[in-house]
């Protein structure tokens, strides 16, 4: 049964999945980041729903440092915000609003299902510079619980996480505006609306 939830955040990074484990949910909004490039391994199992309240599934990623990360790693400093099945406009919009999340202290983070080198020529061509993190096996947003049953794809989705790995806010289905997205990341983890995305708003 596909639910609808209000999240914010949106954190990106390059990651290629590897194995899973036991699941867990998230929620909350980290702040941006320069972008990374990064290989995700899985440390969960299948997820269930996922709903507010719940603790966010881990998985493991290799950097670019060539190391592996843990996803708590991200949520170390601040919280993130996991979109799913974003398409060439959202990751445009999101990299315009990179000052308002760097005021809430809040990381987006973008997961595409495809290579690393597809997801780096993609920013590239696009002039984007957001967090991106590569799933081509799509094992993470299997943990998520947001694959399209018919292609096996992404789809549209995004979880707000906090520092404890609590998820805040989620949303399935056809992704809002990114600075409504922005706004759902004020919202749960009860931010003050940032000058940047006020003028956005208003303009």
């Amino acid at each position: 049964m596909l639910r609808r939830f209000l999240v914010a955040g949106l954190p990106v990074l390059f990651a290629t999945a590897a194995m899973a484990a036991s699941p867990s949910p998230m929620t909350s909004a980290p702040p941006v980041d320069s972008p990374r490039t990064l290989r995700p391994i899985l440390t969960e199992g299948p997820a269930s729903w996922l709903d507010v309240g719940d603790r966010a599934p881990m998985f493991s990623y290799m950097g670019a440092d060539g190391r592996w990360h843990r996803f708590q790693d991200l949520l170390s400093d601040s919280p993130v915000l996991l979109i799913f099945g974003a398409d060439e406009a959202t990751m445009t919009g999101l990299d315009k609003l990179k000052p308002a999340f760097a005021e809430m202290g809040v990381r987006p983070v973008v997961v595409l299902d495809m290579a690393t080198r597809t997801a780096q020529g993609m920013a590239q061509r696009l002039g984007v510079d957001v967090g991106m993190l590569a799933d081509p096996m799509c094992a993470i947003g299997g943990l998520y619980n947001t694959l399209d049953p018919r292609s096996g794809h992404h789809a549209p989705s995004y979880f707000v996480v906090d520092q404890k790995r609590t998820i805040r806010a989620l949303y399935y289905g056809a992704l809002p505006e990114p600075a409504l997205i922005a706004g759902s990341c004020v919202r749960a983890l009860g931010l003050p609306l940032p000058p940047t995305l006020l003028s956005t708003y208003s303009g």
